[in-house]
């Protein structure tokens, strides 16, 4: 189970209001729970199987998986979503999410961007091509890149020399 447990003082609170008497409520607590579970995201979604699944729940495997195969339509499958994801935007969802996608320049009916967000839904089983992702320059933390060429070149010549797993702690 994909949940973060946290600590929590909470109660089931069960109230009863007779029916003869107007306004008298009555109520007791029923149970006092100390910690809580909590999930996140697509997590959130849960499989309820229809009715047709949950009958044959006890049968053998054979006779449970022989009512997939009597699904007439794709309608009639209610499969578990393929992606569990912690993170509130999964996986495998018909999207991409990339904040420095570049700008479609013809509108195509298998793109669709969303107004004031940094995503694009895109349709992936299309032959249009997908937006790509902006070039970024490597990493050189400041250091010009000629620099950075000689000290890992004396870097390398040090180890070389006396690798790390032999110096003294």
């Amino acid at each position: 189970m994909w949940q973060d447990r946290a600590k929590t003082q909470t109660f089931l609170l069960h109230v009863t209001k007779k029916k003869r008497s107007h306004g008298e409520l009555s109520g007791k607590i029923e149970t006092v729970t100390h910690e809580k579970f909590v999930c996140e995201g697509m997590v959130d979604y849960q499989y309820l199987a229809a009715n047709q699944y949950t009958e044959r729940a006890n049968d053998p495997l054979d006779v449970r998986l022989r009512t997939y195969l009597e699904a007439s339509t794709q309608d009639d499958l209610e499969l578990i979503p393929e992606v569990f994801s912690r993170v509130d935007l999964p996986l495998k969802y018909e999207f991409k999410q990339r904040p420095m996608y570049n700008e479609t320049q013809t509108p195509s009916s298998d793109l669709k961007q969303v107004p004031r967000h940094f995503f694009t839904y895109a349709n992936f089983r299309s032959n249009s091509p997908v937006p790509q992702e902006v070039q970024r320059l490597p990493k050189t933390r400041g250091i010009p890149l000629h620099m950075e060429e000689h000290v890992m070149g004396l870097l390398k010549e040090k180890l070389a020399e006396r690798p790390i797993w032999m110096r003294p702690k």
